[in-house]
C-alpha cells in the first residue's frame, strides 16, 4: 500500500464535532414565512427530516452537507445559523468562562474578522457592548491557546458572523453559515428604490400556488425579481448557484463536497427552449438593466423582456394559456398621495378584470381601505416589507 498522510488530531476534531455531528441549525425566516422555509426544507433536494417552525425560522438538524445544501437551495430562508451553546449566565464573568469554553478554533478561521449580533430581553447582562467585548476576548484567548500553528491565515476578508440572543438570563450562541443575507443571490448590482427582496418573492410565488414552467406575466418588473425567480424556480436552478457563502473560510469546509453538492444541482437544471416568463416596465432603462443581468447569467431564452406600460395588453398575445401575473406597483409615496395611489391601485385591479380572463394574480398593495369587487374576492394573505404593512392578494379571474 502507498503511503498515506497522516491525519492531524486537528483533522480529527473537526470531523468529529463538526463535519460527522448532526448539529441543530436554524433558518432564519421573515415573519410569516416560517411553513414556507419548513415546506422547502424537507422537499428535494435538501430533504431534511427534523424540523421543527418556530416564530421568526426552522429549526432543524442534520450534517455539514446539510447546511450547505439549505444555504444553496433554499430560496426563503434569510440566512442559516449553527447553533454552538446555550448557557445561563448573570453575571459578565460567567458569561465570558463559558463563551471562552466554546472551541472557536474548529469553527472559526484564525485571523477572521467577526461581527457579532447581540440581542437580550429580561437579562441582567442587558448591555450589548459590554456582552460583545466579554465574546471578542474569549474569541481571541481561545483561538489564540489552540489553533495549530499551520492553520491556513484566514485573508478573504469576509467577516464571520455571531449571534448572542438572551432571554431570562440564558444565551444561546449561533455562527452564521451563510454570510451576506440569503436573498443577495448576486445577480444585481444596481440598487432599486424600495427593492422587493428575492425571499419575499419567492414566498409569494409559491402562495400563488405558481407552477414550474407556467406563463408568468410581470409587468412592471422594475429590476426583475419575480421574472428572475420565476425562471430560476422552474429551470431548477439553485438560489445560491451564483454567491459566495461563509462557510467556505471555515476549518471544516470541505471542498470535495461542495464542489459535489453543487454538481448535483447543475444536473438537475433544466434549458429552456422558449420565453415562458414575460417581464416589461414603463422605464426603458430598467428593461435595458434587466436584459444585461439575463444575458449574464444565462436566463435570456426564459424571459421575454418588453420595453412597454402595463395597460398595455401585447404580452397575452405570447403567453398561452393562462398563468399567473404578478404585480409590485408603486406604492405609498412613490405615487404621491394615499388617494393618488389607491386610484391606481383601483385601476389596476379593473384591467386585471377586464383584459386577464382566466388568469391567476398576485397583487402587493398597502394595507388601507380600497375598495373594488376584485379586492373583496381576493384571499388575502399580510405581509411585511420594508417596514410596511402590506397585502398580497391572490385569486383567479373568472
Amino acid at each position: 500500500m502507498g503511503n498515506v498522510p497522516a491525519i492531524s488530531a486537528f483533522e480529527k476534531r473537526l470531523k468529529r464535532h463538526v463535519v460527522g455531528r448532526v448539529r441543530e441549525w436554524f433558518a432564519v425566516t421573515a415573519p410569516g414565512l416560517e411553513k414556507w422555509c419548513q415546506k422547502e426544507l424537507t422537499d428535494p433536494p435538501v430533504s431534511i427530516t427534523e424540523v421543527r417552525p418556530k416564530v421568526g425560522g426552522v429549526m432543524f438538524k442534520g450534517r455539514l452537507d446539510d447546511c450547505f445544501r439549505a444555504n444553496y437551495h433554499l430560496r426563503t430562508a434569510n440566512r442559516i445559523l449553527m447553533r454552538l451553546d446555550r448557557f445561563k449566565a448573570t453575571g459578565f464573568a460567567r458569561f465570558e468562562k463559558k463563551a471562552g469554553q466554546i472551541p472557536w478554533e474548529i469553527y472559526l478561521p484564525p485571523g477572521s474578522r467577526t461581527m457579532i449580533h447581540v440581542k437580550s430581553r429580561h437579562c441582567r447582562l442587558h448591555h450589548s457592548q459590554a456582552l460583545k467585548e466579554r465574546i471578542e476576548r474569549a474569541i481571541r484567548q481561545r483561538i489564540a491557546e489552540h489553533t495549530p500553528e499551520k492553520s491556513a491565515i484566514n485573508t478573504s476578508g469576509h467577516p464571520q458572523g455571531l449571534f448572542i440572543r438572551g432571554i431570562d438570563d440564558r444565551f444561546t450562541i449561533s455562527l452564521d453559515s451563510s454570510g451576506e443575507h440569503l436573498h443577495r443571490r448576486s445577480l444585481k448590482t444596481q440598487r432599486a428604490v424600495a427593492p422587493l427582496r428575492e425571499t419575499l418573492a419567492a414566498a409569494i410565488l409559491k402562495i400563488a400556488d405558481y407552477r414550474p414552467g407556467e406563463p408568468l406575466i410581470d409587468p412592471m418588473c422594475g429590476t426583475g425579481t419575480f421574472s428572475i425567480e420565476a425562471a430560476m424556480v422552474s429551470l431548477k436552478i439553485p438560489a445560491g448557484k451564483f454567491r459566495r457563502f461563509a462557510f467556505e473560510a471555515w476549518p471544516a469546509f470541505r471542498p470535495a463536497r461542495w464542489k459535489y453538492i453543487r454538481s448535483e444541482g447543475k444536473k438537475a437544471e433544466i434549458v429552456p427552449t422558449k420565453p415562458f416568463v414575460f417581464a416589461s416596465d414603463r422605464g426603458q432603462a430598467a428593461c435595458r438593466r434587466l436584459s444585461r443581468i439575463l444575458t449574464r447569467v444565462g436566463l435570456s431564452q426564459a424571459i421575454h423582456i418588453a420595453h412597454m406600460d402595463f395597460f398595455d395588453e401585447k404580452h397575452l398575445e405570447r403567453a398561452t394559456p393562462p398563468g399567473l401575473v404578478v404585480l409590485n406597483p408603486p406604492y405609498g409615496r412613490r405615487l404621491g398621495t394615499p388617494r393618488q395611489s389607491g386610484q391606481t391601485i383601483i385601476r389596476i385591479c379593473r384591467h386585471l378584470s377586464t383584459a386577464y380572463h382566466g388568469w391567476r394574480y398576485a397583487l402587493l398593495i398597502p394595507k388601507t381601505g380600497i375598495d373594488h369587487p376584485m379586492i373583496r374576492s381576493s384571499r388575502i394573505t399580510e405581509i411585511s416589507h420594508g417596514g410596511l404593512n402590506l397585502c398580497l392578494l391572490t385569486g383567479r379571474i373568472p
